[in-house]
Formats: C-alpha cells, structure tokens, sequence
C-alpha cells in the first residue's frame, strides 16, 4: 500500500492536511492487513515537497547521534514544531500502536530496512516533550527490538536532554528488562560512563521508584528470570546505587 505525503514546508495547514491523510490511511483494513502478514512489511509513504516535487530534503536535528535523517524524520521533526500538531501526532502513534499490537510484537512493518514503522513519530513527539515518552515506550514495546537499529540512538537522545525525571526513570526500566534488545545493557554502560548515571539512585525515593518500575517490568513482561542477568550485569562495583535497587527487587519477587 502506498501513499504520496506532498506538503509545502512553509505552509503548517499543508502539513496538519498531511496528517490527518496519514492517520486516515493507517486505520484503513489495508494497513491492518499488511501488518498481520508474517513478510517483511514496507509500509510505502512518500514525503515530498509540493514546490519541487522531490522528497523533504533532511533537515538539521541537534544532539541525535547516528539517527538516520530521511524524508519521514524530516517531516515529522518539522510537524512537532507546532504545538497544534502534537495531539494528532500522537493520536497517529495510538492508532499504529493498536494495530500493531493487534498483530503480535513481532509485526513486522517497516518504514524501511532499518527504521520500524512508527519509531520516527513516537520519538520525535517524545523529543518535542516529555510527557509524551509514554507514548514513545509504548511503541517500542510493540517492537522487535532484538533486530533494533536507531531506537538505541533515540532513547540515548531522550535520556540526554530529560536526565532524571520520572518519565526517564520509566523508559531506563523499560530498557533494562522489557526492551532490552540487542544494546540494553550497553546503552546503560553508555550512560554511566557520559552522565553517572549511577548517581541517579542516590536517593532513597528514586531507589524505591525504580524498583517498583522494575518489578512491574519483570512481572507484566514474564521475565522474571532476567533479575540474574541484572545482577549480574549491574555489580556492586560498577553500580553501587543501582546494585542495592537489584537486590531490593530480588529481594522483593522471591517474598512470597
């Protein structure tokens, strides 16, 4: 299924038409029907710009790492600009979310090879404000992020510009258990090695918040056996904060 996205840049009224086509052509039973196939999915949108007829040239996003910057980041990055945009942005992030879940984790539908298909507008979304990270979680959820690509470089981003407020402390509970995937444990390394991110936990309150986030994790996603692998990935030595927040859950889902 195929969609041509033609917007003027300058025109928000353009892009707010644009918008409500893409959150129209993702409840059609097509959309529904390509996502429960069990092939690699494509979901085929073109985002051009109306004035020369070529795709939205990338446009400059400070602070995002390796981020692949194409047509759909561009366009997106530039929608989360407006704050009259934000709600039906989001409203779109649901409704992939739904059908998405609908068909499995597993459902492979891809804006291309490398990019799962609702990564870029539940990212940048998220990236435009923090109480839009719920969102962005719950998208990822919906992912297979053992093949993950750029979603490690877009919560390092969140982390980068949020730091430690509640909504951060979710999404590194999050990426510890349910999405760990192939760079979990890593971007955690990351994060301590650039912020401390250990000196998060100092605090009591946040040590408590973050076990109940963790145990909740291991409990809704079943992976109650990953509490040996985050002892043993978050030692004493290397965490001396987080380490005692493991302890407390382990201590915690073995109470009866």
């Amino acid at each position: 299924m195929e969609l041509i996205i033609e917007i003027n840049p300058e025109s928000n009224e353009t892009i707010l038409d644009a918008l409500n086509r893409i959150n129209t052509f993702i409840q059609d039973p097509s959309f529904s029907n390509l996502a429960a196939t069990d092939d690699y999915g494509v979901v085929q949108i073109e985002y051009l710009n109306i004035n020369t007829g070529e795709e939205l040239e990338d446009i400059v996003l400070n602070g995002l790492g390796d981020i692949h910057i194409d047509s759909e980041c561009s366009f997106y990055a530039q929608a989360c600009q407006q704050e009259k945009n934000l709600l039906l942005i989001e409203d779109i992030c649901k409704n992939i979310i739904v059908t998405r879940k609908k068909h499995g984790r597993f459902c492979a539908l891809y804006s291309h090879e490398e990019v799962t298909f609702g990564l870029y507008p539940a990212f940048l979304l998220a990236l435009q404000n923090k109480k839009y990270i719920p969102v962005f979680i719950n998208m990822i959820k919906t992912f297979d992020m053992d093949h993950e690509v750029y979603e490690s470089s877009c919560i390092l981003s969140l982390v980068d510009k949020y730091g430690a407020c509640d909504e951060i402390l979710v999404l590194l509970a999050v990426r510890m258990v349910t999405c760990g995937g192939q760079h979990g444990f890593e971007d955690m390394g990351v994060l301590q090695k650039k912020y401390k991110l250990d000196d998060f936990f100092t605090d009591a309150t946040v040590k408590e918040k973050m076990a109940g986030l963790l145990i909740t994790e291991l409990k809704e996603s079943h992976f109650d056996s990953w509490i040996d692998m985050l002892s043993e990935e978050f030692s004493s030595a290397k965490w001396p904060n987080l380490s005692v927040v493991i302890i407390d859950v382990r201590s915690r889902l073995q109470s009866p």
